[in-house]
């Protein structure tokens, strides 16, 4: 029986191969600890970001709160059903948020999916309000208040984000 032997590895690609394993295990290892930094009080910041603005008169909870709290993303959210027209509900919420220090980023109409967004910002926080259904008498939709972090930081008012120019004083959402 003859025995093959192996190719030697050649040097450049081991090379390559160790600088690659040491870049994603840098990159865990920052993100680990950013993790570890926001930590729990990071979460309860959240929370209580998110506790703060009770949602609008004429509103059942649509679901349970959600608590997420990933390497890089943490997220406080629940969806909601009113008995108002998503006018209503943006006034609402624009309002409590805007008295609590946070600032309107946008307000867009997303036609792919029917669904309606006003996004805010706090320092490095971001909170989402999107509409899954509009009528003129009931809404149904998503709030949260989310940090996200990275190589960029991609939430909140650091990120550069400024309120549109041309912006109304309130987001007037129709169908």
């Amino acid at each position: 029986m003859r025995l093959v032997q192996a190719r030697p590895v050649r040097r450049p690609v081991l090379v390559g191969l160790i600088v690659v394993c040491a870049a994603l295990g840098s990159y865990f290892v920052w993100s680990v600890s950013q993790s570890e930094f926001r930590g729990s009080s990071s979460m309860q910041r959240i929370s209580a970001e998110f506790s703060s603005v009770p949602p609008p008169r004429k509103t059942a909870w649509a679901s349970e709160l959600r608590e997420s709290s990933k390497f890089i993303v943490q997220t406080v959210s629940a969806d909601f059903r009113a008995s108002l027209s998503a006018t209503e509900v943006v006034r609402h919420y624009e309002t409590a948020l805007t008295a609590r220090g946070w600032r309107r980023v946008s307000a867009a109409n997303d036609s792919s999916n029917a669904a309606r967004v006003a996004k805010f910002c706090k320092e490095d926080l971001d909170a989402v309000l999107e509409f899954t259904v509009m009528e003129p008498d009931q809404s149904r939709y998503y709030f949260g208040v989310r940090w996200e972090g990275g190589p960029r930081q991609r939430t909140g008012c650091v990120n550069g984000h400024q309120a549109p120019s041309n912006a109304p004083p309130s987001m007037s959402v129709s169908k």
